[in-house]
């Protein structure tokens, strides 16, 4: 039943009308305002939308109320043709409340028809026939032929998807008979494409190709719109695929799919998209499948139409599973499941089937009743107690269904607040699933490039942006340079972006959210002063900032040539991908920081050694024995000096060494090395330290060195006999203090030589304060402390 739910969605779009009194409202400039937008409805959706929110504003001023049920009405159907069912029922609802207010039958059905065929698109066929039920049994009062007819039509549509073609047969048949003697041709077209539907439910491929030959046949008579030949296109393609003439269907798929395009009508171009895809997948054309599947997801995610999301979902998860992909496989297999639930078609069609059966036997009831009243009003005009009695009758059951209608609005609200809840489940999900493949995506990505390149390539993929750019920040600048992009930005298969720009803090929108670090949405650029055009101009943008460390790394910007495209979900979306690849990105950054200090280190400590070592061994090579054995020694003492610095630095980064515990054991190790040659007892003593957090690598490397040079300066210096360290904890700050009882200084007269230097530069790189206390004949106190990290 993969396509079940598209049978329901060419409801026919030119049959309902604007549901406005003509007999009121024929001299009425706002009424016929709101007809003519109720008109214009299908063709241009947005600009039915504005003329309709222009009457609706006019006639509240004036208190029209025919004329702000019109505007209902319009406002209604329009939200319809863009694809939004869910706010073209809220004005439709609207638009019923207040026509009944006016007590206006005809326009009570049309609008009753109005919600039927919306609530049918929607699978709600429980609630669409309570409606029809309504405006048949108002049409009958009222002796309205084409209503009725309109009525039989949708009824027919109704009881094809309850599966009862009996009925579904002779409502179409009904529909038609009065729809040619009335001469209305444009509904007897879209009446054939709805029968051929029920064929193909019936197994009857070749009546269904019949009756829509003859629809062609008079679409091409009476100039049958576009939208009427796109249908009857695509209802061919699906009788061919029902037959496995699957290269024929292809076909007239594809010729609609291009009308739909054409007129941007994305709800049918959502359902062509997956048409096509289902057919190539037959075809064995997998990647293209994949496309046309992947399209129909988005568009349909978008538009909210789950009918059609779940449809594509469980095409998807069959071609995945053809093609060995388990992952994306399990992944659609899934999101099907909890579509499918938030349907919960079975309960629809059993709420269907009990109201359908009802409805037979009450319409019988009412005909009968109907006809007894006519013979009793035709034969004696005088009793009129028997019409008060049947007045009062008609009063009674219309207050019962008042009642009735009430406790029926209640339960829908619950059952709306269900589905909304499920909705935000279903999101929820989905969007836990495109965190997870970013992630699963970042493994592997070695450098800052790769990881921004992914940023921008996945945006597109999984979240269909048209186009996505993301920035670095150059903080010596202050500028913001495009790094990596997707979309038209990108050159071909190539890391390259096409004409990047930069963008200095705080002009444009870019550089706004740069300086102030929150994200922001663009509804419409046109109207932002900021927005600075890049390759072409867009209506609509989103800007997100990657923090690293508290401070803005750099920014994830995408534009739209739709208008209001991006959604507080994006920027929700669009953060959580932030912070997971800033966790990766931060790594990666320390990694390069890491080696360059390494690279540094290196450079500093061992460069002018090795090339010493290389000037005395020329000289030794050149020189007398006796010369040359004092050359021998230097280079002795220098590379032992080297040995010592390389075993420092390899300590250093060597991650398991990471705890205060083993810095510790690595002081005492060279104390004991320095000091005891010495003729110098030295010391330990510790508080507090089990809890402390694992150290940094430049952290434990500079605390390690600022002991070594105070050791060394005590051991040439200070003629002590005792040293004591003590490395202890202050509240949240790490302090180490190491006291001699040697001759001392004073510390505003002494040379402050590179060993004093390195040893407060040391200090401050780590965020730490060095203190050296001192005076003549009473030793030194050097303290270092520390602010501890997390």
């Amino acid at each position: 039943m993969y396509f079940s739910h598209r049978l329901l969605f060419f409801v026919l779009l030119f049959c309902s009308v604007p549901a406005l009194s003509q007999e009121k409202g024929a001299n009425d400039k706002l009424v016929s305002k709101a007809t003519t937008a109720f008109a214009l409805a299908f063709r241009n959706a947005d600009s039915a939308l504005m003329i309709a929110g222009e009457v609706l504003r006019e006639a509240e001023k004036q208190d029209h109320k025919e004329a702000v049920a019109g505007a209902y009405n319009t406002i209604g159907w329009a939200f319809r043709h863009k694809g939004n069912l869910d706010s073209s029922l809220a004005y439709l609802e609207k638009a019923l409340q207040g026509y009944r207010d006016l007590q206006s039958d005809r326009d009570i059905i049309r609008i009753s028809i109005n919600l039927g065929e919306v609530l049918t698109q929607k699978s709600h066929y429980a609630q669409a026939l309570q409606h029809l039920l309504e405006g048949d049994s108002l049409s009958v009062l009222i002796s309205d032929i084409p209503l009725q007819t309109d009525i039989s039509r949708q009824l027919a549509i109704v009881y094809r998807e309850s599966g009862d073609t009996r009925r579904a047969s002779r409502y179409f048949q009904q529909a038609l008979d009065g729809f040619e003697q009335q001469q209305d041709y444009f509904r007897y077209i879209n009446t054939t494409v709805s029968l051929s539907i029920l064929y193909r439910k019936m197994e009857l491929p070749d009546s269904s190709l019949a009756v829509l030959e003859r629809g062609l046949q008079l679409a091409q008579q009476n100039n049958g719109s576009p939208y009427q030949v796109a249908m009857i296109h695509e209802n061919m393609g699906e009788t061919y695929f029902s037959t496995g003439q699957f290269s024929d269907a292809l076909l007239y798929f594809q010729k609609a799919y291009q009308t739909f395009q054409r007129i941007n009508n994305q709800a049918d171009l959502a359902y062509e998209a997956l048409s096509i895809g289902k057919t190539l997948m037959e075809l064995h054309r997998y990647r293209a499948a994949e496309t046309y599947l992947l399209q129909s997801y988005g568009i349909s995610q978008d538009l909210k139409a789950t009918n059609y999301q779940l449809d594509a979902a469980t095409i998807l998860a069959r071609l995945y599973e053809r093609t060995g992909d388990w992952k994306n496989a399990h992944s659609y297999l899934q999101t099907h499941n909890i579509l499918k639930d938030s349907l919960n078609l079975a309960a629809q069609l059993a709420r269907t089937a009990e109201l359908k059966e009802r409805y037979e036997s009450e319409k019988k009831g009412q005909e009968i009743a109907l006809l007894k009243t006519q013979q009793e009003l035709t034969q004696s005009k005088a009793k009129r107690a028997s019409l008060l009695q049947y007045v009062f009758i008609l009063l009674f059951v219309a207050a019962a269904a008042i009642a009735w209608l009430l406790a029926y609005r209640i339960r829908m609200k619950r059952k709306i607040e269900q589905m909304k809840e499920q909705e935000r489940v279903t999101h929820e999900l989905e969007d836990e699933r495109i965190v997870n493949q970013f992630a699963i995506s970042l493994y592997g990505r070695n450098t800052v490039e790769d990881i921004l390149w992914d940023i921008a390539n996945n945006c597109i993929l999984l979240l269909y942006f048209e186009d996505c750019v993301v920035y670095r920040t150059d903080e010596e600048r202050k500028v913001l340079v495009q790094t990596a992009a997707a979309g038209p930005k990108k050159i071909g298969e190539k890391r390259l972006v096409f004409n990047p720009i930069e963008i200095p803090f705080g002009k444009g929108i870019v550089g706004t959210v740069a300086v102030t670090g929150k994200p922001e949405i663009i509804a419409d650029a046109g109207k932002d002063e900021r927005y600075i055009v890049d390759d072409a101009a867009r209506t609509s943008e989103i800007t997100v900032p990657i923090f690293i460390n508290g401070k803005v790394f750099g920014i994830i910007d995408s534009e739209n040539t739709r208008k209001n495209f991006y959604t507080e979900r994006h920027i929700a979306l669009l953060q959580k991908i932030s912070a997971v690849c800033a966790e990766r990105l931060a790594k990666l950054l320390a990694e390069e920081k890491l080696r360059d200090a390494i690279a540094r280190d290196l450079h500093d400590e061992m460069g002018s050694t090795l090339t010493s070592i290389h000037i005395l061994s020329k000289l030794a090579m050149t020189q007398e024995a006796r010369e040359s054995r004092s050359y021998l020694g230097k280079i002795k003492e220098y590379a032992g000096s080297m040995m010592e610095n390389m075993s420092d630095i390899v300590w250093a980064i060597n991650p398991q060494h990471d705890t205060v515990e083993r810095l510790l054991l690595r002081m005492k190790e060279f104390s004991v090395e320095l000091l005891e040659p010495a003729g110098i007892t030295c010391h330990f003593e510790t508080a507090q330290l089990h809890d402390i957090p694992g150290l940094k690598p430049e952290e434990r490397k500079f605390l390690y060195l600022i002991f070594k040079e105070a050791l060394n300066n005590i051991v040439k210096y200070s003629s002590a006999a005792v040293v004591t360290v003590m490395i202890d904890r202050r509240e949240n700050s790490l302090r180490m203090t190491i006291t001699d009882n040697g001759a001392g200084f004073d510390p505003a007269t002494v040379n402050r030589g590179n060993g004093l230097k390195n040893m407060e530069t040391r200090a401050r790189a780590i965020g730490g304060t060095l203190h050296i206390a001192s005076k003549p004949g009473e030793g030194t106190v050097v303290t270092l402390e520390k602010r501890i990290t997390s």
